[in-house]
């Protein structure tokens, strides 16, 4: 391995606590008000072996730690090679490319495409052009993703999608190393990617009054849904929310309901990734569980972009964290009605 570029020194974030905060209520998740980044650079590896998960191995087996999402993740690397390199095909690429590695097993959807993937290659700039982007062969990433990709004009010499039975054989793989473990914001570059999200995708399309109120509804996932969503809708109606389900919409109408909206309210899951296009000054309401988490990533990602959050703890079907294949929640009337009416008196809404 060796260094190419050094883009930035690591810092040490400083989250702004809830709005709603009740001294002790969080100290199950204490780490998370403050924590340190990572120094972000670009380094070049030779003959390595990359798979769709972004793990890349130098010297065709040796795992590059900084290409794991969580460091503590070797073991598993090696297993997952371990198991598949026999079964898996095995791609030599063209020798005279520069290959570009700024993915991971998470980069499959909006939260951690625009956290965890924008944020390290905005580091490149205009030096993007010079790559090959190397991504996973996902839908998403072959559709959303690459017209986030143009819509902020970020261009890249060509992308190449790997499959789930593939291996890439390359000889020269270029990687910017994460700004943090996933779950976790870095503020700075996040600052970067609102920028260009507010200058490329906002601006064209936001209602200078901004006065909307957003309830994102997950009725028809089969993880982390309210149990009782149609119980509480009234609820929601009478303080002027609209019901939305954002995968119903297009990309481009999911930055308009959304940058027109000065609350965004729901339950922990992709859908919040939309506060990404509201003005700053708003405020997004997470429904979540307490005591057993994964993350806080909804909470860090509205502090970083200048948005307000508060939370509202419901009751989970299953003692599992509320993250990935989670629980369901039930939040009361009670709840609900007594959480909108504190963000009223505190004019939140």
């Amino acid at each position: 391995m060796a260094v190419v570029k050094h883009f930035s020194d690591a810092y040490t974030v400083e989250r702004k606590l809830p709005v709603n905060y009740i001294a002790g209520e969080l100290d199950f998740c204490k780490a998370e008000f403050s924590y340190h980044t990572n120094n972000i650079e670009l380094s070049m590896f030779k003959n390595v072996l990359i798979s769709k998960s972004g793990c890349v191995y130098e010297d065709r087996w040796l795992i590059v730690r900084d290409s794991l999402i969580n460091p503590d993740h070797i073991r598993f690397a090696y297993l997952h090679l371990a198991k598949t390199l026999l079964s898996k095909r095995k791609i030599q690429l063209n020798d005279a490319e520069k290959y570009l590695v700024a993915f991971d097993g998470f980069t499959t959807g909006p939260y951690h495409w625009f956290c965890d993937f924008l944020s390290r290659i905005i580091a490149l700039g205009e030096q993007t052009k010079e790559y090959v982007l190397i991504l996973p062969a996902t839908g998403y990433n072959k559709t959303i993703g690459t017209e986030i990709l143009t819509l902020l004009k970020i261009t890249f010499k060509d992308i190449l999608f790997i499959k789930e039975d593939e291996y890439f054989l390359c000889r020269q793989c270029y990687m910017v190393s994460h700004p943090c473990i996933t779950g976790r914001v870095a503020d700075k570059q996040m600052a970067t990617v609102k920028a260009l999200i507010d200058t490329y995708i906002v601006n064209g399309v936001a209602d200078k009054n901004v006065n909307g109120r957003i309830f994102v509804s997950r009725a028809n996932t089969k993880y982390r849904h309210l149990l009782n969503e149609k119980e509480l809708l009234p609820v929601l109606n009478a303080h002027g929310f609209a019901t939305v389900r954002f995968e119903d919409h297009s990309f481009m109408e999911q930055v308009r309901l959304s940058a027109t909206s000065k609350l965004m309210m729901g339950l922990h899951g992709a859908g919040l990734s939309n506060m990404l296009f509201m003005k700053a000054g708003g405020l997004v309401s997470e429904f979540r569980r307490d005591k057993i988490y994964h993350n806080q990533c909804y909470w860090h990602l509205a502090d970083s972009i200048g948005l307000n959050y508060a939370y509202l703890f419901g009751q989970p079907d299953i003692d599992k964290p509320i993250e990935g294949n989670g629980c369901n929640l039930t939040v009361t009337v009670k709840q609900l009605s007594d959480h909108l009416e504190w963000l009223d008196k505190n004019n939140f809404i």
